[in-house]
């Protein structure tokens, strides 16, 4: 979609992955009180029906492993890519920029607005994403899965027809335990054609204070957003 026909080649996709180090990230950046569980797929603990550790595993942290896979793609000099992100998850993005350029993909942060970041994403601009994502407040993870890889929608950048139809089984089916297999399938697929993967946990915000006032709303889209209904009294 975003026109970077590189990105076709599986091989690049397994260099990009096998050259970050999730574990030091997770270690890094989410406080230790904080479950300490490095995710191997899209679908988090808290989802159901679907298994976190799926079997088909992403690439281990292996940057050696990352040059040469680069070198046998065509690119043995690396390459320059933009990945795009917004506020909340710009910190997370300059790290894994920094893990991608010690092997030689020249990545540069491109950090927007969540309104620019949505609109370039929507028309196909971004080559790299990292954002946050919270399953959209819902605990059924037809919601993830239609997210990025459904039918007709604008944050789908893989336009695979063999998980378009996952999506749609696994929202037509009613029982528990074929909706946990087709899931399943459908990130142990995503997996293995190294997709996307989840870098780390939004840590979780607790705030105690007798002045502080919370004004909520139907409906809150990810982290950060809480921010923006609290207030002091007064």
């Amino acid at each position: 979609r975003s026109g970077q026909s590189r990105f076709g080649d599986k091989r690049l996709r397994e260099a990009v992955l096998s050259a970050i180090d999730f574990k030091t990230l997770y270690k890094t950046y989410v406080p230790k009180m904080e479950p300490q569980q490095v995710l191997s797929s899209m679908c988090h603990p808290v989802l159901t029906p679907c298994t976190p550790d799926v079997a088909q595993k992403l690439p281990n942290y292996d940057p050696a492993r990352a040059k040469r896979l680069l070198a046998e793609a065509g690119h043995p000099n690396g390459f320059d890519v933009d990945i795009l992100t917004w506020s909340p998850s710009k910190v997370m993005t300059e790290a894994v920029a920094g893990e991608l350029r010690k092997v030689g993909i020249r990545a540069v942060v491109n950090s927007v607005t969540r309104s620019v970041f949505t609109k370039l994403r929507g028309d196909g601009k971004a080559v790299m994403q990292l954002t946050i994502w919270d399953n959209g407040g819902e605990p059924d993870i037809n919601r993830t899965a239609n997210y990025f890889f459904g039918r007709n929608i604008p944050q789908n950048y893989v336009q695979s027809e063999d998980l378009a139809k996952l999506v749609d089984q696994g929202r037509d089916e009613i029982d528990p335990e074929k909706r946990r297999q087709i899931y399943d399938k459908l990130f142990g697929m995503a997996n293995a054609e190294r997709y996307m993967a989840p870098v780390a946990p939004a840590p979780s915000l607790i705030v105690h204070h007798k002045d502080v006032t919370f004004d909520p709303i139907p409906i809150i889209y990810g982290q950060g957003f809480a921010f923006n209904q609290m207030g002091w009294a007064k």
